[in-house]
């Protein structure tokens, strides 16, 4: 098994200074037998045709042959797709070392026999509640809690790793948080949940109306021990100084590419509206290009939130606050959520 040594072993800033896309994510299908509430990849892309089967293994030659080495497989629900075993197995051949995302609710025992061969460094999966009701809830699918919890029994059977559950925080599910960290550590699998909830181009107020409130979010934060976490941060910002770090500046060389061969990193970075078509150009050639123009993209960007006179303590993205803005919910949601944190701190150190 591939520990976290051994990616630390890696040099990434050589990796970097090398021009390389080291790692990046596949989203081989937007189709899912989910409907959940939160989604931030809509599945209503109905009438525009997703990759053929030939055309994401050009994909994925193309992005190793530029010195992509790891590799995230997602959706959608990725083991949607009837041909998601010939895209894994095309995956592993081509020497990826990769982390499968997954409802767990489409593994049965021969799939699983057939992974337990070419195995992926980990299986990740989503939990949205640990209640049938909730999950469910959340879900928007009937009986997809004992499908989910059929997948996960099969997955603790096996000789995959489990890497992690990931739990969305949404007002429906927030009261089963620590219920569902307890009870992945009782598994003895590592939990991590997302406090925000973005908007996409499509159903901006129907996602974020999903998320917590940034006071609720701050109180759950502080629940969580997570004051020790802003603690140095509040301190420099006193002194003057900036935590802020653009995003972009630490993962661009990360790569996102959608079920239509789009070389899209638009939703990780609103500021770089550049986007290429890969049935149409080498994977390499886009890349150049991109980093070509990337930088001067995030250079130029011009938002409000550079005027904000607690710019220097926000962990956002300014661009993504802009994106949260589209729609009419939750307009400065990021702001808030930073206010929120300052005024906690304040508080505590008073």
């Amino acid at each position: 098994m591939v520990k976290k040594s051994f990616f630390r072993a890696i040099n990434e800033q050589r990796i970097i200074s090398r021009g390389l896309p080291y790692k990046g994510s596949f989203e081989i299908t937007y189709k899912c037998n989910y409907r959940c509430i939160h989604c931030s990849t809509s599945c209503d892309f109905s009438d525009k045709k997703e990759l053929s089967t030939a055309s994401v293994f050009k994909i994925l030659k193309d992005i190793r042959d530029a010195g992509c080495l790891w590799l995230t497989i997602t959706g959608g629900e990725p083991l949607i797709r009837k041909d998601f075993l010939d895209i894994y197995l095309y995956a592993k051949k081509m020497g990826f070392v990769i982390t499968l995302l997954t409802n767990a609710t489409l593994l049965d025992k021969k799939l699983i026999t057939r992974l337990e061969k070419n195995p992926p460094l980990q299986v990740q999966l989503s939990i949205l509640g640990v209640t049938e009701n909730v999950y469910e809830k959340v879900s928007g699918v009937k009986g997809s809690f004992s499908r989910f919890r059929n997948g996960l029994s099969l997955l603790l059977k096996s000789d995959l790793r489990i890497g992690m559950l990931r739990m969305p925080l949404l007002k429906v599910n927030r009261h089963e948080l620590f219920i569902a960290k307890d009870y992945a550590r009782k598994l003895g699998i590592d939990f991590d949940y997302y406090l925000y909830v973005d908007p996409t181009i499509i159903h901006e107020d129907r996602v974020m109306k999903q998320g917590l409130s940034a006071e609720e979010l701050v109180k759950v934060e502080l629940s969580d021990g997570l004051l020790d976490r802003w603690k140095q941060d509040y301190f420099c910002y006193k002194e003057g100084k900036s935590i802020k770090k653009c995003l972009f500046e630490r993962v661009h060389r990360a790569f996102i590419i959608n079920a239509f061969g789009e070389f899209n990193n638009t939703r990780r970075f609103p500021c770089i509206p550049l986007v290429f078509d890969l049935t149409k150009i080498k994977f390499s050639s886009a890349w150049k290009q991109y980093l070509a123009q990337a930088e001067q993209q995030v250079d130029s960007f011009d938002c409000v939130c550079k005027e904000c006179e607690i710019f220097r303590f926000c962990y956002q993205c300014a661009s993504h606050s802009v994106l949260s803005r589209q729609g009419s919910v939750f307009r400065d949601y990021h702001c808030q959520v930073t206010r929120a944190r300052l005024k906690a701190l304040e508080e505590h150190f008073r």
